[in-house]
């Protein structure tokens, strides 16, 4: 075996998905619980508080397992940084598509979120086969949604496409599979992008009507978590890829040792403890929505009116 096998073992061997999943796994549950609760628990037909807080517990769930995978102000946990501050946008961005009429303050938090991943994913390789799929492909769904764009989201639609298209051929450019220079993680990044683009593609053409004939509301929207929570995920583990690859030899050596230990640490066991406190919490919240809608009448509906200054229909 010559120095690059070798190399390419090691490299192989720090980046396999096992020892990943071996050392973060644990840190990782909580995410696909808040998902799970979400998606048994929030009405997502109706904007309230509740739904809103629900929507928004997996990408916080994941900025702070980015925060305990490491992170600084220096250039080594630079990614990572940029990777934090997208799921932090997103994650206000979540909050405010809770609500109707704040869907354009949405986009908007959206669209800085996916510049943060852009800057992260970099433009080395430039990959022009890729960036020319990504732009044909947006050039049809351009097509197909924008007759259906009036006022100012004629403009801001396109605006979002674009930075979003840019965001996954920048993430599908990072695998190199041919001249292995890539990982799997690379991959988790390069799959997240495109479900990325999956779920907004699926979001616009619900929100525009042009998909009302073919499936249900209650099925699409469905849909749109699912690869959207995918997506996240994808993004936020690429920060294992970073910081493995480019870390110190001691950190590397820290984080093998990591995982040959039992993951369930106390705090990592404290937190899930918590997150079935909040499902029993969310339980009594929910049994007392459905009383106060009986008693009151549904229509009864504060949370409607909260964001009312903020919409850009007014």
């Amino acid at each position: 075996m010559n120095a690059r096998e070798a190399m390419a073992t090691k490299t192989d061997h720090w980046t396999s998905p096992t020892l990943v999943i071996r050392s973060f796994g644990p840190k990782l549950v909580p995410f696909f619980k808040t998902v799970a609760i979400y998606l048994v628990l929030a009405d997502r037909e109706s904007p309230s508080w509740l739904t809103c807080l629900l929507k928004c517990l997996p990408i916080i769930w994941l900025s702070i397992f980015v925060v305990l995978h490491g992170i600084s102000f220096g250039d080594k946990h630079v990614y990572s940084r940029r990777i934090l501050i997208g799921l932090v946008l997103s994650c206000i961005g979540d909050a405010l598509l809770v609500w109707p009429k704040c869907f354009l303050w949405g986009m908007l938090s959206f669209a800085l979120a996916h510049i943060s991943y852009i800057t992260a994913f970099g433009f080395h390789p430039i990959n022009g086969s890729a960036g020319t799929l990504c732009a044909l492909l947006g050039a049809v769904v351009h097509y197909i949604m924008y007759p259906n764009l009036k006022g100012t989201m004629s403009l801001a639609v396109p605006i979002y496409n674009v930075l979003l298209l840019v965001m996954v051929w920048r993430a599908v450019s990072r695998v190199q599979l041919f001249e292995d220079l890539w990982t799997w993680t690379k991959l988790c990044s390069c799959f997240g992008g495109i479900l990325f683009a999956i779920s907004d593609t699926a979001l616009g053409l619900r929100e525009f009507g042009l998909i009302a004939h073919l499936v249900s509301s209650r099925h699409c929207q469905l849909l749109v978590m699912i690869t959207y929570y995918a997506a996240q995920f994808g993004i936020a583990l690429s920060v294992v890829d970073t910081n493995g690859l480019n870390g110190s030899q001691s950190d590397k050596r820290r984080m093998t040792a990591t995982s040959e230990v039992d993951g369930g640490s106390a705090e990592i066991e404290a937190l899930n403890q918590l997150l079935q406190d909040i499902y029993q919490m969310v339980e009594k919240v929910r049994a007392l929505q459905h009383f106060w809608q009986r008693l009151f009448g549904s229509d009864l509906d504060p949370d409607s009116y909260i964001f009312e200054s903020l919409s850009p229909y007014e």
